[in-house]
Formats: C-alpha cells, sequence, structure tokens
C-alpha cells in the first residue's frame, strides 16, 4: 500500500483494515462510495462473474481518497477494472481466504473459480542485493511457479545494449590484432637475431654462455616493451574516452535506426503515452503468459520494440588499473613469446661457424 504512505492516497473516513486479518474487511474510494451512496459500516455484495449464486460480504470500515482523481489509459479505453476508483483494497489473508472459498464451491470445475494474483515488489539499495534476494528467497520457501524479475535491470541491461555490442566488436578487433602483432613481432626479433649473428659469434667465442646471450635479447625485447607499454597507456588514456563515445554514437543510431524500423513494420506507435511502470524487484506467478499480457502489452507496446530504452550515450572513463594491467601481461605474454624464439636461434648458432662465414 505505497500509495497511502508516499501520501498519494489518504484515509479520509473511518480507518484501513487491520493487517493480516481474515476479517473481509475493506477500504474503498470516496468516489466509488459517491456513486453507490456507501458509507463506513455499509456492506457490498461480490459475486462471481463465472458463477452468480456465489457471492461474498465486504464490510466498509475506510474511504480513502487519492490526491488526483484522473483514471488512467486503461480506465479511457473502457477498462473499468484497471481504474483506480474501482479498486478495493483488502488484507492479503482476506483475499486468500477468499479465492481458497471459491475453489472449494467451484471443485468440480475450477475454471469457474476465483483467482487471485501475488505480486510483490521490493526495493533494493544495490544489484548485488538484488541478486542475493534472488539466491536465498527460494531457499526460504518460495513457491518454484513464481519468478523473480526487475524491470529497473532489465530496462538497465537493455541501455547497455550498444555498449555490449561495441565491447564484442572491439575484442574481436583486439584478437585479429595480437594475431597479427604476434607474428610480426617473431618475425622482426628473428631478422634482428640474423642481423647480429657476429655479435653472437664474439660473445660465445670469449666464452659467454649461449644462455646469457638469450637472456640478453629477452632483456632488451622487454625493455622496449616497458617503453611500449608506457606510450600506450599515455596515448590510449587520451584519446580512448572520445574513440568510444564516437563509436558508441554511431552505435547508438544503428540500434535506434532498427528500433525505428520495427515500429514502422508495425504501422503504429510502439507504447500507449510511455506508461512504463518502473519496479525495483517484482514477482510474478509464472506461466501466465498466455493469460496476462506482459506490462509493455498491456500499454500497448509490442514485442522487439525498442522505442522506451534509453541507451548509454557515453562513457566517462575507458581506462582503469585493471585495464593497464591487462595491457601489461598481454605485452608481456607477447613478448615471451618472440623472445623464446629469438632464443632458439640463438641457441643454434655455432660461434666458430658464425666466425669462419664471416664476409
Amino acid at each position: 500500500m505505497t500509495d497511502f504512505s508516499d501520501g498519494t492516497t489518504s484515509i479520509v473516513e473511518g480507518k484501513v483494515f487491520t493487517e493480516g486479518t481474515e476479517k473481509l474487511e475493506c477500504i474503498i474510494s470516496s468516489e466509488l462510495a459517491t456513486y453507490n451512496e456507501l458509507s463506513v459500516g455499509d456492506e457490498i455484495i461480490l459475486s462471481n462473474p463465472q458463477n452468480e449464486e456465489e457471492t461474498y460480504s465486504l464490510s466498509v470500515v475506510g474511504i480513502y481518497k487519492k490526491a488526483s482523481s484522473q483514471g488512467d489509459m486503461s480506465s479511457r479505453f473502457g477498462f473499468t477494472m484497471s481504474d483506480p476508483a474501482n479498486e478495493i483494497y483488502l488484507s492479503y489473508s482476506a483475499l486468500d481466504s477468499i479465492a481458497k472459498k471459491s475453489e472449494e464451491k467451484n471443485s468440480d470445475d475450477t475454471s469457474l473459480s476465483l483467482k487471485n494474483t501475488l505480486n510483490a515488489t521490493y526495493t533494493f539499495a544495490d544489484v548485488k542485493d538484488y541478486e542475493i534476494f534472488e539466491e536465498e528467497v527460494y531457499t526460504l520457501g518460495l513457491d518454484e511457479k513464481y519468478t523473480v524479475s526487475s524491470s529497473d535491470i532489465t530496462a538497465f541491461e537493455n541501455s547497455l545494449v550498444p555498449l555490449e555490442t561495441l565491447s564484442t566488436t572491439a575484442g574481436y578487433f583486439l584478437v585479429v590484432i595480437l594475431l597479427i602483432g604476434a607474428v610480426i613481432l617473431i618475425v622482426l626479433n628473428i631478422f634482428n637475431v640474423r642481423e647480429r649473428k657476429y655479435e653472437i659469434g664474439v660473445l660465445t667465442a670469449m666464452g659467454m654462455k649461449k644462455g646469457k646471450v638469450a637472456l640478453q635479447f629477452i632483456a632488451e625485447i622487454f625493455i622496449v616493451t616497458i617503453c611500449a607499454v608506457i606510450i600506450g597507456v599515455i596515448v590510449g588514456g587520451i584519446s580512448a574516452v572520445p574513440v568510444t563515445n564516437a563509436l558508441l554514437e554511431n552505435q547508438n543510431s544503428a540500434s535506434t535506426m532498427q528500433s525505428q524500423q520495427i515500429k514502422e513494420n508495425f504501422g503504429r506507435e510502439s507504447n500507449m503515452g510511455g506508461m512504463t511502470p518502473p519496479n525495483m524487484g517484482e514477482i510474478a506467478p509464472d506461466g501466465m503468459g498466455d493469460k496476462m499480457p506482459d506490462s509493455g502489452s498491456l500499454m500497448g507496446g509490442f514485442p522487439g520494440t525498442q522505442a522506451m530504452r534509453n541507451y548509454v550515450t557515453e562513457v566517462n572513463s575507458a581506462m582503469s588499473f585493471t585495464v593497464v594491467l591487462q595491457m601489461l601481461l598481454i605485452a608481456l605474454g607477447l613478448t615471451l613469446v618472440s623472445g623464446v624464439v629469438s632464443a632458439l636461434f640463438v641457441m643454434r648458432y655455432e660461434p666458430l661457424k658464425i666466425l669462419s662465414n664471416r664476409d
């Protein structure tokens, strides 16, 4: 009953029913009371539309009034059950008792019984708390027929679609660059060793072990690598954000065009007034897709439309200590591979043969 706690709705007559009571006590809107000449202490009779002989008597213990009496879009289109003025509040225990009694009375044909839908909303401080709740809620006894979802997290994940696409593309590009770079680096090191084989012959003829000569070449490669990483971090830190934002803008444009094309294929707007209610966390019964549309369809949306998505338009930082560390590890890995190849060539050379064959 968040409308009461945030001040949107307030009791103007009577009182609120006792929390958790199974008594069939309810509170109704002032509009409903006026139109039906009801007051506190009166009783209203509810009948099952599928079985009019099945009735339930509710005692009116309070009358509430909303700060705004305007109905939503659903009521304007004739869906009176969605009109806020027709909302009748009673405790969940009382509602559940009505559903159970209805199921007992219609045991021969349960399709005629009244149904109640439990839709519980929880608010969490962050995504981590939500994920912990999602894991523990079933352990604590929630039936498997219920699913735990969050429209806020879904909306957030949808907003990251262009960024994730860009990240995936950059990942593939990185792999290609690494493969090409590794081949070029190995070839350059091979040529470097061949050009300096006389130096290798002189050092080994003087008594230096081949292993030390190989370590000298590897050390030189590592020094060049460290310098290259420093230059790369500086250049990357300056250019990463503007380049990323430029690529992200292009990706967002492509996603928006795709969304617009889908909307044009349907021939109408994908949302009625953009009325998508936010929920931090929602528990809804599973397997009701064929009976109850999701929030997008309820508001006139179509599956697959992205008109209401707010994509991430820019990033503030594309460099971090983790990224720098990953760059360093990748560079050291490539250097180690090329250094090992260089060392193998060094170990193959015979000093006397190198010196005797010198031009």
